[in-house]
C-alpha cells in the first residue's frame, strides 16, 4: 500500500486501478470518489469496497 492520509490512497488507487488494471474508467472513478467524501467515515476503504471483485477477499487488511 502506501503511507498517507485516506486522501492519499485515492491517488494510489487512481493510478493502479484506473490507470494500470482498468478495472474501472476515469468518470466512474471520478463519481466513486465524490461519493465516498460524502459519506461519513474514511473514504479509501468505501471506495476499496465498491471497486473489489466479488469473492476476492478483503480489499484491505483489518481493521477496513
Amino acid at each position: 500500500m502506501s503511507f498517507g492520509s485516506h486522501v492519499a490512497h485515492l491517488g494510489y488507487f487512481h493510478e493502479r486501478f484506473v490507470q494500470r488494471e482498468r478495472w474501472i474508467t476515469a468518470e466512474a472513478n471520478a463519481d466513486l470518489v465524490g461519493l465516498c467524501q460524502l459519506l461519513p467515515g474514511p473514504s479509501s476503504p468505501r471506495w476499496a469496497s465498491a471497486v473489489w471483485p466479488p469473492g476476492q477477499g478483503s480489499p484491505c487488511p483489518p481493521p477496513c
